[in-house]
């Protein structure tokens, strides 16, 4: 077994009989604090652990075994082997496991691992949010930050060109400012509501949802069409999807909406249409509701679409929904040399075995 360099090791009495111990268990007293327990979640409670063991102990009658606390391991103790850098916890059978912290989380953090599976301890001191920090400090750059001026800011960026600072005065009226680069003011929010602002976009999301507006004026604001989606679990998931539209000039079957049914899930697919003319002179509104099924790639539909609402002032034009091969479709009919203007809404309900 590899020696210690710069450690401080400790020998320990573990709890009882029977109480087999092996190198690289992660070790905590016992209620009395005189004795030594692996520390499985069931031991650990709400404490955390304070070492790991070297030594191993064979569980007959009373022994000891050496444990360490601060300083590094080697991977033939630790038995993480080769992997990601990464932070270690102690695991629910009290041994050590990479994890990656997360907000709010409560692991025994007891260190940090090099790829190799070496470990450096740092028994009981950080908590998930703490390792979560160390990690995201950087992006905070500038001498903005809490800057009681209107002044520029720093010329140097990290990276070169996406440098964000925050700005606050306490004079009056008071603000704040969300900036990018010297002197490019992003965001600005005063006593007195905005006064300032470009506009943000969401990188994060698909483009066609990006937000392009940081203030909203008078009137109406188009956002094109979107789905959105609701998963009550792993087997059901609610889609709603608005608006969708399509122009038609004659009698032609044209589809207004389809979307592939994935093998093995059943879907009831119900959509809120309307049509009208280019003089407003009339117009159509149907509700249409099918249902379908996906059996190992071949999609059924489940009895006949049912027409709840039509509304019609020519009853040359209609609406239905079917499907071809693995696509259900929201189909309309127009009329022969009419021009028409077709919306609709949608909302499916999908569930899988």
């Amino acid at each position: 077994m590899p020696t210690p360099a710069h450690s401080i090791i400790f020998w320990a009495v573990p709890y009882g009989t029977n109480a087999v111990i092996n190198p690289g268990d992660v070790m905590i007293p016992d209620a009395t604090a005189t004795t030594q327990l692996v520390a499985t979640t069931a031991n650990r409670g709400t404490r955390r652990s304070e070492g790991v063991a070297l030594t191993a102990f064979g569980g007959i009658g009373t022994g000891t075994v050496e444990i360490q606390s601060t300083s590094t391991i080697d991977a033939s103790i630790s038995g993480l082997g080769a992997g990601s850098a990464s932070w270690v916890r102690c695991s629910a059978t009290g041994r050590p496991e990479r994890f990656t912290p997360s907000p709010g989380g409560t692991g025994d953090i007891i260190g940090r691992c090099e790829a190799d599976g070496r470990l450096h301890l740092i028994m009981g001191c950080l908590t998930e949010d703490f390792a979560l920090a160390s990690g995201t400090l950087t992006s905070v750059t500038g001498t903005g930050l809490w800057h009681n001026t209107t002044g520029a800011l720093d010329a140097a960026a990290y990276p070169p060109t996406a440098q964000y600072d925050i700005l606050m005065s306490n004079a009056t009226p008071d603000w704040v400012r969300f900036a990018k680069g010297s002197n490019s003011t992003v965001f600005q929010v005063s006593s007195g509501g905005v006064v300032s602002y470009s506009t943000i976009l969401n990188a994060h999301v698909d483009a066609a949802a990006a937000i392009a507006y940081s203030k909203l004026g008078t009137g109406t604001q188009s956002i094109g069409a979107q789905q959105y989606d609701s998963t009550v679990d792993s087997k059901g998931t609610e889609r709603t999807v608005e608006p969708k539209h399509v122009q038609t000039t004659d009698a032609t079957v044209t589809t207004l909406d389809s979307f592939t049914l994935a093998s093995g899930t059943a879907v009831i697919w119900t959509a809120v249409i309307t049509a009208i003319n280019t003089t407003g002179s009339q117009a159509a509104m149907y509700v249409r509701t099918a249902g379908f099924r996906n059996n190992a790639g071949t999609v059924s539909q489940v009895g006949a679409t049912q027409a709840s609402v039509t509304l019609e002032d020519d009853v040359a034009w209609d609406a239905t929904i079917d499907f071809t091969g693995t696509t259900p479709r929201i189909r309309v009919t127009g009329k022969a040399a009419t021009t028409l203007q077709w919306s609709c809404t949608s909302q499916r309900v999908e569930v899988i075995p």
